[in-house]
């Protein structure tokens, strides 16, 4: 069986497009953060679940935790338990939510942003705004900042090791998800 993702939008789709082998499926929830209900997130995703028919083990789900007000720890769990009130089965899903969006994962690899973009990372990654976070240090240095050019082309060359040290979302996402993701194992040297 391969693996196959349900994700939040465009830019995740684009990462895992870009990760992933050619034809691995990838759905998205459409659904945002910033208010959409654990419940109603459930429900998106366990209808696209049910799309893959089996087919596909594990299902990984990453969805953002954008300005929700419980952590992101607690938003995996919450997506978690709602899936099981749906019928689906807890160790055929891998739930990882940034804390608070997909960039934050981008930022928390300190030396390829230092030097690739030349951009400090002097803070915490994890609950920033990353989306405005990088489009500053990236505007500082005379760069714009594309989500599905830019972002993707960043988290594809990202060093996993190095994030899952600067983010404990990254990490707990790692730590279920390493054994199926070739991607999550490789060490990745920064650029000479």
């Amino acid at each position: 069986m391969t693996v196959a993702f349900i994700v939040d939008g465009v830019t995740e789709k684009k990462i895992v497009q870009a990760l992933c082998p050619p034809g691995t499926p990838v759905r998205m929830t459409n659904l945002n953060g910033r208010d959409v209900s654990v419940t109603a997130l459930a429900k998106a995703i366990a209808s696209l679940y049910r799309t893959y028919k089996g087919r596909h083990f594990p299902v990984f789900v990453i969805v953002d935790r954008e300005t929700r007000e419980i952590s992101a720890e607690a938003l995996e769990d919450a997506i978690v338990e709602a899936l099981r009130s749906h019928g689906i089965p807890q160790d055929q899903v891998i739930v990882g939510c940034p804390d608070r969006m997909i960039e934050n994962w981008m930022l928390a690899d300190r030396d390829y942003m230092a030097k690739v973009f030349g951009c400090v990372v002097d803070h915490s990654t994890d609950g920033v705004h990353g989306k405005v976070t990088i489009r500053h240090l990236l505007r500082s240095g005379g760069r714009p900042y594309h989500e599905i050019t830019v972002g993707v082309e960043i988290f594809k060359r990202v060093c996993p090791f190095r994030v899952a040290a600067q983010s404990p979302s990254f990490a707990r996402f790692s730590k279920r998800a390493n054994t199926y993701c070739p991607w999550l194992r490789r060490k990745r040297k920064l650029p000479a």
